[in-house]
């Protein structure tokens, strides 16, 4: 296998702090690479050193049969005053009209659709979804991308592991999304304390290695402390004996007893089951939501939505990008107020609200000064913490906790600000895309947090192993505003989703020359219509109105019509790649199509069907 990228001894340090210590490891032509570690030990910095646009302290990357590296960073500057189409064209070069399909493509299934639109116009992750579909277009040996999943939805998600599952070149990336390290990557790097271990694995399989390491070092430890209580006591015996001791041994057990981690306070699970105090009283009324509806700018964003909160709900809220889920979590907590409804909040509620967006925080404060603004200690069962040892629960060992706030990286502040919303009590959580810029210990932390927390959760999360791990329901917010609910975790969602596909699908069995085949169910009109119901209503399905008569005259016309306009769609659809704007406009035109020649067909279904019975009756 042929050596895209050799790292030789890589140095880097930041005043103190060594960062990479000799770092080594090769990208071959076949890896997909996940990097993981923890939040500021130096996974960008890599990157960027590979890139070649940060140095390090020592060591070489040496770049053999590669021409072009094709780069996501994890923050995204971009010039205002410009459109999208000129940043592009400033960013990659389109040869043929492949590659201009391809990010056509690309764009739309990212969300940007309009790409006249100037810059400043768009939000920060809508900026980096542009900067990902022009990394994911440039012609490229090796693509790296650093935390390419934020700002996604869902379904953007899916789409983008797909697309990495078939590219065949190299791959190193970022990723706190451990569905991503299972589905995409054969090589997984964990860089901890400036040290790299390499794992021929995907996720499941480094856990599993890792396991196994952690339980060898684990018996290593024990061996060691075994080994030093028995010299403690060899060392101990009267001072008769001490000149006759053997200096060997005395020297041994000096330098053993220097071997100690710096993480003098473990993060475990007898830690976090215990790390709440006793829970405030949640009484019996919590939050009640009642036919509440919201529009802006005319769009419909929730859609007469009701639910009663209950004591042990863990709630997911999943959706596309801007369909409405912070606008639900903030009609929940009363921070805006519905057209249309009544959100009822009971006395005895605190809600503890971890938002999307950081607060802007003061970057000249110490992080212990900043956490003690809420609380100085913080009482759990029956002892008392001193919040030296909280921020350690946290993952804020020793000198980190007197750094300044500038000095911490974005999923540093992240964790930060989490601990202040624990450290304030509530007693109803809610987590506005929590998983953002956390590491994948971090994102432990939090989902032990959840699991131990006795309130409700309501979280609006993209990252599904996340859901997976924490949430029993699923609110899905759907066009139009309308909120479904799904029991069961992110997983069960999905499984329940693709079998009301699966059955719709079955339902509109038909040949290619429109000729029904199966005698399913079927929709009507939007409501489902069971062969049991159809027994039962016989009386007053035996004869065809006027209308449906009419219908079924024209019905065949009308679907050979819609076949062709669509057919006619798709050409345009290709002829159009070079005018962007266009080209969604007739996206959007193939949708409706398609919507509309699906609902013809089910009318169709469900009027031959009816016509059939009436046929049996006679």
């Amino acid at each position: 296998m042929n050596t895209l990228v050799n790292l030789e001894e890589l140095q880097l340090n930041y005043l103190d702090k060594v960062v990479l210590d000799h770092v080594t490891f090769t990208i071959n032509e076949k890896d997909k690479i996940g990097l993981i570690g923890q939040n500021g030990c130096g996974k960008s910095s890599l990157l960027k050193m590979i890139v070649g646009i940060e140095e390090g302290n020592g060591g070489n990357v040496s770049k053999k049969k590669i021409d072009r590296i094709s780069y996501l960073p994890q923050t995204i500057v971009l010039e205002d005053d410009i459109t999208i189409k000129q940043y592009i064209d400033l960013n990659i070069t389109i040869n043929n009209k492949e590659e201009e399909v391809e990010l056509n493509t690309i764009l739309t299934k990212l969300g940007i659709y309009d790409i006249n639109l100037p810059m400043k116009q768009l939000s920060g992750g809508e900026k980096k979804r542009v900067m990902l579909a022009i990394t994911l277009s440039n012609p490229c040996e090796l693509l790296i991308l650093d935390e390419p999943t934020n700002h996604l939805d869902n379904e953007m998600i899916t789409w983008l592991e797909k697309f990495l599952i078939k590219w065949n070149k190299a791959l190193l990336m970022v990723t706190h999304d451990r569905y991503f390290l299972e589905r995409v990557t054969n090589k997984i790097i964990e860089l901890e304390n400036g040290k790299i271990t390499i794992y021929e694995a995907n996720y499941e399989k480094y856990l599993s290695l890792k396991l196994e390491q952690e339980t060898f070092l684990a018996n290593q430890e024990r061996k060691r402390k075994s080994f030093l209580r028995k010299e403690l006591e060899w060392i101990r015996r009267g001072p008769q004996a001490r000149a006759t001791k053997d200096k060997r041994r005395v020297e041994q057990y000096k330098n053993l007893s220097k071997t100690n981690d710096d993480k003098n306070y473990n993060w475990n699970e007898s830690n976090i089951n215990n790390f709440f105090p006793l829970e405030r009283r949640l009484g019996n009324k919590l939050i009640e939501i009642d036919d509440i509806s919201k529009s802006f700018k005319q769009k419909k964003i929730i859609n007469h939505f009701s639910y009663h909160l209950m004591k042990d709900d863990r709630i997911g809220i999943i959706g596309r990008n801007g369909i409405g889920k912070s606008t639900l979590l903030n009609l929940l907590c009363n921070k805006i107020e519905p057209d249309e409804g009544t959100v009822t909040i009971g006395e005895t509620i605190v809600i503890g609200y971890f938002k999307q967006e950081n607060e802007i925080l003061n970057p000249k404060q110490r992080v212990i000064d900043f956490i003690q603004e809420t609380a100085l200690e913080y009482k759990i069962s029956n002892q008392t913490l001193s919040i030296t040892k909280v921020l350690e629960l946290f993952l804020f060992y020793g000198d980190m906790q007197y750094n300044l706030i500038e000095k911490l990286s974005g999923g540093e502040k992240r964790r930060l600000m989490l601990l202040k919303v624990l450290l304030m009590n509530p007693n109803v959580l809610f987590l506005d895309e929590p998983t953002n810029d956390l590491d994948i210990e971090s994102l432990n932390i939090l989902e032990e947090v959840i699991q131990s927390f006795k309130g409700p959760v309501i979280i609006v999360s993209h990252d599904r192993y996340f859901l997976d791990k924490t949430v029993s329901s699923i609110f899905s917010i759907e066009e139009q505003g309308i909120v479904k609910r799904y029991l069961g975790n992110y997983h069960d969602y999905e499984e329940k989703v693709k079998k009301m596909e699966s059955n719709v699908a079955s339902n509109r069995n038909f040949v290619s020359n429109g000729n029904f085949v199966s005698n399913g169910n079927f929709v009507s009109n939007g409501n489902f219509v069971s062969n049991r119901d159809k027994q039962n209503n016989k009386s007053s399905q035996l004869r065809l109105t006027f209308q449906e008569k009419k219908e079924l005259e024209t019905i065949d016309d009308d679907i050979a019509n819609l076949e062709n306009k669509l057919k006619d769609v798709e050409k345009r659809l290709i002829d159009s790649y070079t005018n962007y704007v266009l080209y969604n406009s007739i996206l959007k035109e193939k949708e409706s199509l398609e919507k509309t020649l699906n609902d013809k067909l089910d009318r169709w279904q469900y009027l031959n069907e009816k016509l059939e019975q009436i046929n049996n009756r006679k």
